[in-house]
């Protein structure tokens, strides 16, 4: 679900089984908010610690405020432009 942070209003939903990842749906969601409409910030688990995830986030030019996977490990390409990217490397407690 995305939300409005200022209004709390629902901006976004997805529905789906658990068969399917929460990163899956996020540029669906991303959506589903018109690209005139800016997103300042996405914030998630570390289920959202995906390239496709972050590559989303940044296409609507918004800042990833998501912590770094349990198991994760630093990505070999790293994609211009990626302002997440940086996020993605501070540790967990810092």
């Amino acid at each position: 679900m995305g939300i409005d942070a200022e209004t709390l209003e629902i901006r976004a939903i997805e529905v789906t089984s658990n068969r399917v990842g929460d990163a899956q749906v996020l540029p669906d969601m991303l959506n589903q908010i018109t690209r005139d409409e800016r997103i300042d910030s996405v914030s998630g688990d570390g289920a959202y610690d995906t390239k496709n995830a972050h590559t989303s986030i940044v296409e609507r030019d918004a800042e990833a405020i998501i912590p770094v996977r349990k198991n994760g490990k630093p990505w070999k390409e790293i994609r211009q432009g990626l302002k997440s990217e940086m996020k993605r490397y501070v540790p967990r407690n810092g």
